[in-house]
């Protein structure tokens, strides 16, 4: 229960009523692309007026966990074209691209 006297299933309900929540992530979202992990810390810091898990915490692993479960089964609709084309034309480039030291890499993200 976060300060505001809410939790996840004062807005969701039930986990079950999440069980597509996973497929459609990563997304485009204002203005970025973002995965599950940031969407869910996002509905943590706006709805639930409370701060957002570290990356690969317990907890958010475990909630990514358990709605990636809940998913599982169900076809991936993740949107690729649109507002979303660009980041992944680059995800795909840097995917097919030669392998690389760990050094390069991070260059060529900062």
């Amino acid at each position: 229960m976060s300060e505001a006297g809410k939790s996840c299933q004062s807005c969701h309900g039930p986990p079950l009523n999440l069980s597509a929540a996973a497929v459609h992530y990563p997304r485009y979202s204002d203005g970025r692309v973002i995965n599950l992990e940031q969407r869910s810390n996002r509905c943590r810091n706006e709805y639930l007026k409370t701060t957002g898990w570290a990356y690969e915490s317990p907890e958010l692993l475990a909630l990514t966990r358990l709605l990636s479960h809940l998913a599982k089964g169900r076809s991936v609709e993740v949107t690729v074209d649109g507002p979303a084309a660009a980041s992944f034309e680059r995800g795909k480039q840097f995917f097919l691209s030669a392998p690389r030291t760990v050094e390069s890499i991070l260059r060529q993200l900062s």
